[in-house]
């Protein structure tokens, strides 16, 4: 187990956090001004990129934060699985918007 208790319980607390945010992403994700903008395909792949990337991002802050280093790689490794294995649940999320 390379994360500690809070390190994996707040990057849980984040992953919980985007999924209540997917509506809202969505929402602009399907503006005419960011469809021009970044043009895409698939709105989907686009709220799933930006959802993954959103967490990473906050996760790294954090940890750099609290641990006042850089995660090696198992703590990579890790982070990797645990947002890996919760992104059905964002897959869904973003299903649920039609």
């Amino acid at each position: 187990m390379a994360l500690d208790n809070e390190d994996r319980a707040y990057l849980e607390k984040i992953i919980d956090g985007i999924i209540n945010e997917v509506p809202a992403i969505m929402k602009m994700v399907r503006t005419e001004e960011y469809k021009k903008f970044v043009q895409y395909k698939d709105e989907g792949d686009v709220v799933l990129a930006l959802a993954t990337g959103i967490i990473h991002g906050r996760f790294a802050e954090y940890f750099v934060t609290r641990q006042q280093r850089a995660p090696n790689p198992d703590e990579v490794s890790e982070s990797n699985q645990v947002i890996y294995r919760r992104v059905r649940e964002i897959k869904e999320a973003i299903f649920k918007c039609g």
